[in-house]
């Protein structure tokens, strides 16, 4: 796992990271296919994917690892429990935006901690 750097905004501790790895072809295979027409739904201002347990997929089984990997290393540092916890994903899913396109303001009221790991970027414009 690479440095973590952590940015207070409001009261909500923000977490950013990189992977210490590529994305497999296989996994890129698999996002490309489910952002084929027929395998998403429009969203307000993009699409997302009909699968809304992506993880799950054998192709991200590592990924999955790597993911919940992070999530636990943000638990203990900004958490400290006093006992051993653990946390898991229960959804994921994937978010398509063209040029032109935007992701709504929204929230995920029943999640403890939620999370977004970018496929492809524009380092030029997506910070």
């Amino acid at each position: 796992m690479k440095d973590i750097n952590f940015e207070l905004l409001f009261p909500t501790p923000v977490m950013f990271t990189e992977l210490d790895r590529d994305f497999t072809e296989a996994e890129k295979e698999l996002v490309d296919k489910h952002g084929k027409e027929g395998m998403t739904n429009r969203n307000v201002g993009n699409v997302t994917s009909n699968n809304n347990y992506i993880l799950e997929e054998p192709e991200f089984a590592q990924l999955k690892k790597d993911i919940t990997e992070v999530i636990n290393a943000y638990i203990k540092k900004v958490y400290k429990p006093a006992y051993p916890a653990e946390a898991y994903v229960t959804q994921s899913w994937l978010n398509y935006t063209k040029k032109g396109e935007f992701h709504h303001k929204h929230e995920h009221p029943n999640s403890f901690i939620s999370g977004v790991i970018y496929f492809q970027t524009d380092s030029t414009q997506d910070k």
